[in-house]
């Protein structure tokens, strides 16, 4: 089978580098504030300040930058080895002919932005594959996707359904809540093969 979309090939090197980098320095500048407050409350006219917190602030940032490497290869193999991880027995595969695809703008009923954006349209896409037709919403995957499952397509599903319209394919899917609504449910995709 031809893989058309798998998230191995969503892997991005400087996303996944500043997604890791950008939390430690956070933590960083959250442990130097605690650091000043420290110092003055207690140390203050004991010990000298740059000789308290260089040293200090030097250890705790050469001890939460060591390990980027190995986390940085755990969420590679991730991308990599997604059938084998996060419950990918629980996806839901539908193959068979993709005969058509087209996306409307609508109102979604009882979303949670609708009383500060009455009348806002969400991006729905048909996708016909054999005999069923399933719906999927653009929304941001990254917040939305169920994090013990399959990492959710973050891209623009008309780019990726459009030459699929004639091609055997194999989807894969599941069903999660989402954050954007309290009472329904959306389809998240996961991967698509070529039959």
């Amino acid at each position: 089978m031809e893989v058309i979309y798998s998230p191995v090939q969503t892997f991005n090197f400087f996303h996944e580098l500043y997604d890791i980098i950008s939390g430690r320095v956070l933590i960083i500048l959250a442990f130097y504030i605690f650091l000043n407050f420290f110092y003055g409350r207690y140390l203050e006219g004991k010990v000298n300040k740059g000789n308290f917190q260089l040293p200090t602030i030097f250890v705790f940032a050469v001890a939460m930058f060591i390990p980027i490497p190995n986390e940085f290869q755990i969420r590679k193999y991730e991308y990599v080895n997604y059938k084998n991880l996060d419950n990918y027995e629980s996806v839901i595969h539908i193959s068979g002919l993709v005969q058509g695809h087209h996306y409307v703008d609508e109102i979604w009923e009882g979303n949670i932005f609708e009383k500060d954006k009455p009348g806002q349209l969400w991006r729905i896409h048909y996708l016909n594959i054999g005999d069923e037709v399933l719906i999927f919403r653009e929304l941001n995957w990254k917040v939305n996707q169920d994090f013990y499952k399959p990492r959710c397509y973050r891209g623009r599903f008309d780019k990726l359904f459009a030459p699929l319209v004639g091609l055997n394919v194999m989807l894969g899917y599941y069903k999660t809540e989402v954050i954007s609504h309290l009472h329904e449910k959306a389809n998240c995709l996961v991967d698509i093969h070529r039959v």
